[in-house]
């Protein structure tokens, strides 16, 4: 055998293997050995890969359904982009309304009732999101820019579905989370699903959010209220209805695994169902957070909306199937009272305060934009923070169980609050302060209590509730009740009570210290009831309460007509009859100083106050400016009123007390069909005025349906409002609103000083259907009148409106009002002509006291003889 020498370059290198002679048959068949490895190991592989990613098969499947709205997509058609998302999610800027993308479930079926109550919530252009539909809308269906825009939802034929009690819906609802997922919308931190009858409100969702690290994995959202339903469906799910809130990392793990796993549970019978079994797979528990409402009730919400926990209020859902949350309207103009105090301050609504009167041994229970109760006797804090029972189970409308604690209401009307309902909400100042006033709400079938702490409590007919708004901050606090006082003593007023919400002091409990109540305190206060209502049955011998707050639901209908008048120098469509005329720069001056004389002033086109003939009065506005110069400073004659009447004029109208409205004959005629407002400067007992300075509302009658003297509610800051009298004969220009409310009867009348913000009391109040006193076509106007006294009635500027609040009036655009001074001249010729009739009485006087003198001597002379 030859050596193998390697320095021996110039040799061939032996070979390492045996020489083999290699036939053709061979080499075919070693190239099919090595191709049959290859593809046992290509199958081996494709196997793996889809036992291994079957669940997610079009994870990177980009929807094609058509979009509105303006979002900046981006592709996900590889694991980069979900990476990057992450990366620019754990940006440190505080979380907004931006970082939010709802995925709201409906359908074509439901969304044409259900999307008023989106549209309560949703803020074009500012959310972002979509409505997941299950087919296009028709071509007929008018899709509002107030609405949140639409997706339809893919098909989901190939999934299983084997509840025999539910919807297949429940795939497509559960799979908007994945759809919205695929959308590739940027800056997303949250995903939030509800339904299309689901009421967020955003700011407060922000808030609690917020708390949350959108970096980690997180379920949001709460549980069903009634016990039955989290024992049928789940305690450790979020409820679907109330809202789901998903954090983006959470979501990046969900939609690889939802598809699948929406069939391995294809017996469960909801979209949230199915969720939380998804998520529970990946490890993630639901954090509960009690402001997201599922409203798994039926009935009346007031007890469980009155006792609020301490928490933001997120949602509330199922509003269809509860009565509306305010007595006497329909649930979406309920739902938009709710949210005109919401939108005031966000974090603060339905709060829930108690205060303590020690002075009236009262205790108050305040829920901050919704109601307030008073409790004409000390009540513990555990008893006040108790939502009371008026309510029943959403599945058998039974009393019982629910998450929460609850009471039952009294049979006995003592053992009951007086509540009070949200009547307006204002911001005051540029101070961060509100003011939310609240009225008093009797039910008329309900048995009034007699006992005399209720007849102290009766006369309150209003709560001013004052307050600096909620910072969402406080919220990252540990959650504490804030406290409350009343402001104003026993004596400070009859009819209103202040009240002032504020931070509670490090040591301050809301129950007093000198409060100690006694174990069987209901049980004395039965045993002492028949005394009770022995002594109200004799103080009723000499009180009288008035009470006719009764709340109608109706839907104001009409025409949203308004003009607006800033001055009447070239006033189109206005008639003026008898004395009135309009100066040269612009004043309507209904009167001048000849005396008994009447003045009129209409708009001439009819105004359509109801939509058919036998149908309600909508709402209307009214605002105008006026002012009345005497000659005289302490007396005039006679007033002005604003007039709604069936004719553009009122020729039967007679002047002095009758303000050119009625006469002798047709006064209190209810066919007269006339409403008016008087600004009465003269004190006519025979019309029963309240005094010779007034305001009143008259209907068909110069005998007031109710009046007040003249005046306004001042608010200055810090402290409650306070009544401030005003002069109408003063000469100086004041300004009047006049609002009715179609949906509550109500009719308010304000009046305030010159350039002075509309106050936030009524000055005069009545609850009175106008509808039996107004035709569908009315005409609206001014009717002033003089006396004896030399006086010039004026109106600087008038705006009216039909469905909505009457336009304001451009003050500093109004005509100046000038009244005519009499010259020097003129006051001598009236000094001369005082002084003249003074000794002319004088001289007649002493006449017929002589003349009588003589007679008497005479007549004695006579008997003498």
């Amino acid at each position: 055998m030859a050596i193998f020498d390697p320095f021996k370059l110039r040799h061939k290198p032996p070979s390492i293997f045996p020489t083999t002679v290699i036939k053709p048959g061979n080499v075919f068949s070693l190239v099919g050995k090595l191709f049959l490895t290859i593809c046992i190991f290509i199958s081996v592989a494709m196997i793996f890969f889809y036992i291994i990613f079957s669940g997610c098969s079009d994870c990177h499947r980009i929807s094609g359904h058509r979009r509105f709205g303006p979002e900046n997509v981006i592709s996900t058609s590889n694991s980069s982009s979900s990476l990057a998302s992450l990366r620019q999610n754990q940006s440190s800027e505080a979380t907004d309304v931006s970082h939010i993308v709802f995925g709201i479930g409906g359908s074509i079926q439901t969304w044409r009732d259900r999307s008023r109550y989106s549209e309560l919530w949703w803020r074009p252009n500012v959310t972002r999101g979509y409505v997941w539909l299950d087919e296009e809308p028709p071509l007929n269906m008018t899709w509002l820019a107030t609405s949140p825009p639409y997706q339809v939802s893919g098909d989901t034929s190939r999934f299983n579905y084997t509840c025999s009690f539910g919807s297949r819906s429940a795939i497509r609802i559960a799979r908007i989370i994945k759809e919205s997922f695929e959308l590739g919308l940027t800056n997303i931190r949250w995903f939030v699903m509800g339904d299309d009858d689901t009421v967020f409100f955003v700011d407060n969702l922000v808030t609690v959010l917020s708390k949350y690290d959108h970096n980690q994995m997180y379920y949001i959202g709460g549980n069903s209220e009634s016990v039955e339903q989290d024992i049928v469906h789940s305690y450790a799910m979020a409820y679907g209805g109330g809202g789901i809130a998903i954090s983006y990392p959470l979501a990046v793990e969900l939609v690889k695994i939802l598809d699948g796993c929406i069939d391995r549970y294809a017996s469960l019978y909801g979209s949230d169902q199915k969720i939380e079994a998804c998520i529970s797979e990946i490890g993630v528990p639901l954090t509960k957070e009690l402001g997201f409402h599922q409203v798994d009730i039926r009935g009346n919400p007031y007890g469980l909306l009155a006792a609020h926990p301490l928490t933001p209020l997120v949602s509330l859902h199922h509003l269809d199937y509860v009565d509306p949350i305010f007595p006497g309207t329909t649930q979406i103009d309920a739902l938009r009272r709710l949210m005109s105090a919401y939108k005031t301050d966000p974090s603060r609504i339905l709060q829930h305060s108690f205060c303590n009167d020690l002075t009236r041994n009262w205790s108050i229970s305040v829920s901050w934009g919704y109601t307030i109760q008073i409790y004409p006797s000390l009540v513990t804090a555990k008893e006040l923070e108790t939502p009371f029972l008026t309510f029943k189970s959403w599945r058998t409308s039974s009393s019982e169980p629910f998450s929460f604690d609850t009471q039952p209401i009294s049979e006995d009307p003592c053992e009951r609050p007086i509540v009070y309902f949200l009547d307006r909400v204002y911001e005051v100042g540029t101070s961060g302060q509100t003011l939310t006033t609240y009225r008093k709400h009797v039910e008329v079938s309900e048995t009034q209590c007699e006992s005399p702490d209720y007849y102290r409590a009766n006369p309150i007919e209003f709560i001013d509730v004052s307050a600096t708004k909620w910072m969402p901050e406080l919220w990252k606090m540990a959650p504490r009740r804030q406290c409350c006082e009343i402001l104003n003593s026993e004596e400070d007023s009859e009819s209103v009570i202040n009240v002032k919400l504020r931070h509670c002091s490090a040591l301050e409990s809301v129950t007093p210290q000198l409060y100690h109540p006694r174990e069987n305190d209901r049980e004395f206060k039965k045993k002492h009831r028949t005394n009770e209502i022995e002594e109200a049955m004799f103080l009723k011998l000499f009180t009288i309460i008035f009470f006719n707050l009764v709340f109608q639901s109706l839907k104001s209908s009409s025409q949203n007509l308004n003009f607006t008048y800033n001055g009447f120098s070239i006033a189109t469509d206005i008639s003026i009859q008898g004395i009135a005329t309009v100066t040269r720069n612009g004043l309507l001056k209904l009167t001048n100083t000849t005396v008994q004389k009447t003045g009129h002033t209409f708009y001439t086109k009819p105004i359509r106050f109801k939509k058919t003939p036998n149908g309600t009065v909508s709402s209307f506005s009214t605002t105008f400016v006026f002012a009345i110069h005497s000659q005289i400073p302490t007396l005039s004659g006679h007033g002005i009123a604003f007039v709604i009447a069936p004719n553009p004029s009122l020729p039967y109208g007679n002047p002095s007390q009758y303000m050119g409205l009625f006469n002798i004959t047709n006064n209190g005629n209810e066919t007269n069909h006339v409403f008016a407002v008087e600004l009465d400067t003269i004190l006519n007992t025979e019309f029963n005025d309240t005094n010779n300075n007034h305001v009143g509302i008259d209907i068909n009658s110069l005998n007031s349906v109710k009046s007040s003297p003249a005046g306004w509610w001042g608010w200055d800051k810090n402290q409650p409002l306070e009544f401030k009298n005003l002069s109408l004969i003063s000469g100086k220009p004041m300004q009047v609103w006049v609002d009715y409310d179609a949906l509550g009867w109500l009719t308010d009348v304000t009046i305030a000083p010159f350039n002075e913000k509309k106050p936030v009391r009524p000055l005069v109040t009545i609850f009175r259907d106008l509808s039996s006193v107004l035709h569908q076509d009315m005409f609206v106007g001014f009717s002033s009148a003089t006396g004896s006294v030399l006086s010039e009635h004026y109106v600087l500027g008038w705006s009216f409106s039909v469905g909505r609040e009457a336009p304001p009036l451009a003050l500093s655009r109004l005509p100046k009002l000038h009244p005519k001074k009499l010259s020097n001249l003129s006051k001598i010729g009236i000094a001369l002509i005082s002084l003249f009739l003074i000794v002319s009485l004088i001289f007649l006087v002493c006449f017929l006291v002589r003349r009588k003198r003589t007679r008497f001597r005479q007549n004695d002379l006579h008997f003498d003889k």
